[in-house]
């Protein structure tokens, strides 16, 4: 019986163990987004915008992707700062890295290029 408990603390451990671990690299995505949704001011908008060019910058030096979707939320900002090329870009790069983004990244570039 004590031998059934040990094999299931080492199967939970190891589990748990690997179970942290992300395939991408989201650095502090998720409280600077949290922060920027609850208090949509542009102090938030400016620490989520630099939080996802940190994303961008950080991740091949943690040998991980970015996340998808990363680019195409910067590129949207970018937007609404009248940033028109630098959206271009970031969407160019989204579409690359995740072509099943295509149909959307399109639409949104349609309208980038229409102002």
């Amino acid at each position: 019986m004590k031998l059934a408990y040990l094999c299931l603390l080492v199967c939970v451990t190891t589990l748990t163990g690997c179970a942290a671990k992300t395939m991408y690299y989201w650095g502090n995505y998720q409280n600077t987004l949290y922060d920027y949704r609850k208090n949509d001011d542009s102090h938030a908008f400016n620490r989520h915008k630099t939080e996802l060019e940190g994303i961008i910058n950080k991740a091949p030096s943690k040998n991980k992707p970015v996340p998808p979707g990363v680019r195409f939320e910067l590129a949207i900002m970018e937007q609404s700062l009248g940033n028109k090329s630098r959206a271009i870009e970031l969407l160019t790069l989204e579409k690359q890295y995740f072509p099943e983004a295509q149909y959307y990244v399109d639409k949104i570039l349609l309208t980038i290029e229409v102002e």
